[in-house]
């Protein structure tokens, strides 16, 4: 649907030619976009922990609502400021 090769440069054309064709640009393609996928979910979910635990910390008489509610809006502040650089690091830039 998107029209991905993984043939972004003449690197790749020659290096499909040197293996016979034996080298699958597409799928490395996607495991590279998993991969990084992946970090992010990583990083989501560690500052995430680091924000509930500071912001208990901050304050112990905050409710578990109350934490909840504030790191929720830290949450999707940080959920799109990630959104954006991925949208950034895999943004097809054409080439003339």
């Amino acid at each position: 649907m998107s029209s991905l090769s993984g043939f972004i440069s003449d690197e790749s054309v020659y290096l499909n030619f040197n293996t016979g064709g034996l080298l699958d640009f597409t799928g490395l393609l996607l495991g590279a976009i998993i991969i990084g996928v992946l970090g992010v979910l990583d990083d989501i979910a560690v500052t995430q922990s680091a924000v509930v635990s500071e912001l208990y910390n901050s304050n112990p008489a905050l409710s578990a609502r109350e934490v909840y509610r504030r790191a929720l809006r830290v949450g999707r502040e940080h959920v799109g400021a990630l959104v954006n650089t991925l949208v950034l690091a895999y943004w097809k830039i054409p080439q003339n």
